[in-house]
Parts: C-alpha cells; structure tokens; sequence
C-alpha cells in the first residue's frame, strides 16, 4: 500500500529519517546527559508564518530546529524554510532565500550531509516529479540548488536522508525501491547505486516479492565487523545489506513468512536495540503488532503487540501505518513515537528501549492547544527535548530535558 502525501519531516527521525536525516553511519551520539533536573513542557514561540500556516519540523546534527512552510494552494505553492537553536529555541532565521521550487510542489524531508550541507526534498503532490535541494549555508543570501545527476522522476516522494561513515549520502524515490547515493563524498551529483533494492532481495511486497517502495532507509554499523550497512525497508522485509548491495549479504527480518504483510515505516537505533515499524498480519499473535525490537549483540527479534484501547504504558494498535518515519530514538534507551491510530494522536515516550511507552501530554503543564485533537503527528527530538507538532505546526511545544 502506497502511503498518502503526508507533508511530515523526519528529525532525528529524525529521521529520520531519521534515523534517515543526516547521520552519519547512523551513529550521530545523542548520548549526552545534561545535570538532572526535571523536566517540563514549555511553549516554543514561532514566526507568524508558521502560526499562519504551520509547519513540519526537524532537528539536525548541527544542532538547529528546522521547519518547512507552505503556504497558498495548488498550483500557487509558496515555500519557506526557517530555523531555529533546537537547545535555545526562540529567534527564527529565515533561510528561504532562492531556488526553492514554488507553485506544485511541497518540501518534505530535511536532511544533514556529513560536511553540514543541509538537503531537503520536495515533490508534487500527484507524484511525476520530486527534487532534492542543497543549501549554501548562507543565512544572509541563502541559495538552495539543486543536486545533480538525480533525475526527479518519481512516483511519490524522498521520505528521507542518510549517511555512511565514509561521507556519502544515500535516499529513495520510495515507490521504486531504487536507492540513489552521491559519486563521491559529500558530493552533490548523485547517481542510482540499486535499481529496486526488492530485486536484489526478493523480500518485496506480498504477492510480488521482487518489487516494492522504500520508505525506511538508514546506514548502522552495529560493530560486529561489517562495517556499515544498510537497513531498508517498505512494501516487503526489512533488508540489512552490505553497501554495494550483493543479496548475499542480506539478512531478512520481518518477513511475509514470519506473518509480516503491511508496510514498514520507520527504522531507527539505540546503543542496544534497533525498533522498526511493520504491520503484521492476524496469524501472528494480536494482529495489533507493529512494533518490533532487534537485539544488536544476539540480533532477536521481540514483538512489541499493541492492543486497543491502549494500556497505560502499552503500544497503541492500529497505527496509521501511511504515515513514514515517525519512531525516533532519543538517547539511551529513550525513544518517541508520534503517530495516529484509531482517530486518536499519540505522543508516547519509552524510556526501556520499545518495552513500555507512556503519554507525554499527560505529564502535565502543557495545555489544550497541544493535547487531544490538536495534537498532530511529527514530533522530533534532540538527546534531550522532545518537540510537541500541534495544529498541523502552527502551535510547538518541547518536554525535557530527559
């Protein structure tokens, strides 16, 4: 199931990506602590831009709180792309400068090269075309270009960014499953590096086990002596492939034979534990289970079920599984996941590595703009504060610290 153009970015988580959003190898440390204090919900002032209009947010390596505005309607789109300190919140820069595509086209992920180029994507709504945008790094004559060699043919849209070790960057027009990585480091002329990841794998959607859209893409090296790999998922398994992408270094997790058939949506990584996103179908326990843990040091895999109504500290059921990229890992064994499931919004906060989640607005000291139906998904995360997405952006709020 292809999922809908939801305009969400992916801080990490993304993430994202990411998680997807620029990390390199995976391995941006968010393990730093901050002196113990207790946390508390604070209400982020925004530009009237983002009150007029709302906002997708992300935090990246560098260290900002990026946020992507649209405002008008098709086909009078007009964008802007503003950013904030994610650890001192407060005064907005507004980065829009040239370049930017207006008129049918909608930003979507931000990412971070490992030299601190900022990329962000954007695609028409209908799908035929999608772009990927760099910035100069100029706060007082911003240019964004765009990145050669990518063809912006794709069906839907680039959920995500991610890094290896060795500087390059890597994403996926998702509905192909082609993944696209840049011909030398920190370069911005990009060439197809995998036509179809599914292909190579044949773990793709079911039915058809050679095709299927990526929508989760991220690079680990989980120290066990191979490096950097990619871990990719979508309309199929969740494949972990060695970067010049021979099928036989893949290993297959959350398979359709292990009762896996819906889409994967989001991968990201603790120290300990990697979590992915992949509806199951009913042969496998609940029914309810999307969440799932892998151990990096045996690599077992534990489902996390969910059941409706949601516990106090369980996994919600039904998750809106066409939204990508919305499981993030914080630092430690903390994690956020914002997403919706059955017409209800959950901003939910584990601090066990996936084992039990728990309401973040129900904490206390935020109020109504940001709980019930004016929550939305999309939050993002630094090591230490949680940002609250409310009223489609418009409204921000951050927990912490952690």
């Amino acid at each position: 199931m292809k999922p809908g153009f939801t305009i969400i970015l992916f801080g990490s988580l993304l993430y994202s990506v990411g998680s997807v959003a620029g990390q390199a190898a995976g391995n941006n440390d968010r393990s730093s602590h901050v002196a113990p204090t207790t946390a508390t919900w604070v209400s982020v002032p925004v530009p009237s831009v983002i009150s007029a209009n709302g906002a997708s947010y992300s935090v990246e390596p560098d260290g900002y709180l990026y946020a992507t505005v649209h405002s008008g309607a098709l086909p009078n789109i007009v964008n802007s792309v503003l950013r904030t300190l994610a650890t001192n919140p407060g005064t907005w820069t507004d980065i829009t400068g040239t370049g930017l595509s207006n008129g049918s086209e909608f930003l979507g992920a931000v990412g971070m090269m490992p030299n601190g180029t900022i990329l962000v994507s954007g695609a028409q709504p209908s799908g035929g075309v999608a772009d990927v945008f760099a910035w100069n790094g100029s706060t007082t004559k911003p240019v964004w270009t765009r990145v050669k060699g990518w063809d912006r043919v794709s069906s839907s849209r680039i959920y995500g960014f991610t890094n290896d070790s060795a500087g390059y960057t890597y994403f996926s027009p998702a509905w192909s499953g082609d993944i696209w990585r840049n011909k030398a480091p920190n370069s911005l002329n990009f060439t197809r590096v995998v036509a179809n990841l599914y292909e190579v794998t044949h773990g793709g959607a079911t039915g058809h086990p050679t095709t299927g859209g990526i929508y989760a893409l991220s690079v680990f090296n989980l120290d066990d002596g191979k490096g950097d790999m990619i871990w990719a998922c979508g309309e199929g398994e969740l494949d972990n492939i060695s970067l010049n992408f021979r099928a036989k270094s893949n290993t297959a997790y959350l398979t359709t034979a292990q009762g896996y058939t819906g889409n994967c949506t989001a991968i990201d990584k603790s120290p300990t534990t990697i979590l992915a996103l992949r509806q199951a179908s009913a042969s496998l326990d609940s029914g309810y289970d999307i969440l799932t843990g892998i151990d990096i040091a045996t690599r077992a895999v534990t489902v996390h079920p969910g059941s409706y109504p949601r516990s106090s500290t369980g996994f919600p059921a039904y998750i809106n599984m066409n939204q990508v990229g919305l499981l993030h890992w914080v630092s430690g064994t903390n994690w956020i996941v914002s997403n919706q499931a059955s017409n209800q919004a959950y901003l939910l906060l584990s601090t066990d590595d996936g084992n039990t989640w728990t309401d973040m607005t129900a904490r206390g000291g935020i109020d109504s703009s940001c709980t019930g139906p004016n929550l939305s998904v999309g939050a993002v995360a630094t090591s230490q504060f949680v940002y609250a997405r409310c009223q489609r952006g418009a409204v921000l709020w951050r927990y912490g610290p952690l």
